[in-house]
């Protein structure tokens, strides 16, 4: 799966329950810090509790609490502290779900190199927090943390901000993954072996890609239509645009320059383009 499918799925009672686990008692907030653009602390603070808020509207006791916190403006670090400490207090476990964290580990108009060290860090705080013993988070970015973030010459001294993470690659689809997802399209529609070639050349083994994909298929499908590879691709490149371009906003300037370079061979030479395709290397960056 895709690393947003990994964290929607922490969210599944039925997972919760067959490994033991009281789903009753967890306080689950999904965010994609992609929405918080451009990305703030304080809207990062105020988005986990009116994340709360919105996924707990009926639970009274809980949103009381929550409101309680959203009351004061700009909201801070110590506002979610407090609330992860009122859970905790209350037998319940706050776990954070943050998809596109590459927001929050990249400069903007509003947010400055010094203010990214300082959010990094203090957010690192809760985690560190002796009182608290049912708090977890699980980040999503497209690449590792160590990665990511402030230049190390603008770090305290002491531990990386990161520190408390561990890191877990998900990688490409494989062969036979990709043949397995593409065979549990709904039925009674079948991927015809032209569709899985324009989907594979078009998508690679990127499962953001792929699952874009089956979803646009169906569309059709249900629309009554039988979509052509040839209109499948355009109208599939034409829904991946914004993929594609935070990718490459994502990527190292040695990747850019790569990418560049395969893009500038791809238009010399056409012999190139069957060996791009066969590599399938327009599907994701690859580090020079």
């Amino acid at each position: 799966m895709g690393k947003s499918s990994l964290l929607r799925a922490l969210t599944s009672q039925a997972d919760w329950e067959s490994r033991g686990k009281d789903f009753g008692k967890a306080v689950i907030v999904y965010l994609n810090c992609q929405d918080l653009l451009p990305f703030t602390p304080a809207r990062f603070w105020r988005g986990i509790l009116e994340g709360a808020k919105a996924k707990y509207a009926d639970e009274p006791a809980l949103r009381k609490t929550i409101e309680k916190h959203l009351k004061e403006s700009p909201s801070t670090q110590s506002h979610i502290l407090q609330f992860a400490r009122d859970l905790e207090r209350q037998d319940r476990t706050l776990l954070l779900l943050l998809d596109d964290y590459d927001a929050a580990v990249m400069v903007n108009e509003s947010y400055t190199e010094a203010e990214m060290s300082t959010h990094l860090f203090e957010f690192r705080s809760i985690a560190n927090d002796p009182e608290l013993k049912r708090y977890s988070t699980v980040v999503a970015t497209s690449r590792r943390l160590n990665e990511l973030g402030p230049r190390p010459e603008k770090l305290p001294a002491g531990s990386p901000w990161y520190n408390q993470y561990r890191f877990r690659p998900l990688k490409p689809f494989t062969d036979p993954e990709i043949d397995a997802m593409l065979a549990r399209m709904p039925q009674p529609y079948r991927v015809t072996e032209a569709l899985k070639d324009a989907i594979r050349e078009i998508a690679g083994e990127n499962p953001a890609l792929l699952q874009c994909a089956c979803e646009l298929l169906v569309e059709e499908w249900e629309a009554g239509n039988r979509p052509a590879p040839a209109e499948f691709s355009k109208e599939f490149e034409s829904r991946t645009r914004q993929y594609y371009k935070n990718a490459w906003e994502g990527s190292s300037p040695k990747e850019q320059m790569c990418l560049m370079l395969i893009a500038v061979e791809a238009g010399r030479a056409p012999e190139w383009q069957a060996q791009l395709r066969s590599r399938r290397l327009g599907c994701s960056a690859q580090p020079a």
